[in-house]
């Protein structure tokens, strides 16, 4: 969780959005295949990169809790079954993720 920490900081200093728009391509200029790429270009892409990264990490971090939710879980008693039918997967599924096998 430190890294998601660390990344939504950087995207909070860069003050990088994901939103900027493209001006070369969108007064109909194309620029030259082959070219530099220009900061405003470069700015976006690293942001975007970092908000992919960062939702990764999150959905990392939720599937964790919720495997260590299913295992408390199956701890107090609550059937495979019950605990599938909640989370939306089959009694198999629960077993592997309670016995550590995925």
């Amino acid at each position: 969780m430190d890294r998601v920490a660390q990344l939504e900081a950087m995207l909070h200093r860069s003050g990088a959005t994901g939103k900027e728009s493209d001006t070369a391509m969108s007064n109909g200029q194309r620029k030259p295949k082959g070219g530099p790429i220009d900061d405003a270009l470069r700015a976006s892409l690293v942001a975007k990169r970092e908000r992919l990264e960062l939702a990764r990490l999150a959905e990392q971090a939720a599937w964790e809790e919720l495997k260590a939710e299913v295992r408390v879980a199956a701890e107090a008693g609550v059937s495979y079954r019950e605990i599938g039918e909640a989370i939306g997967v089959t009694r198999a599924r629960v077993y592997q993720i309670v016995s550590g096998k995925r």
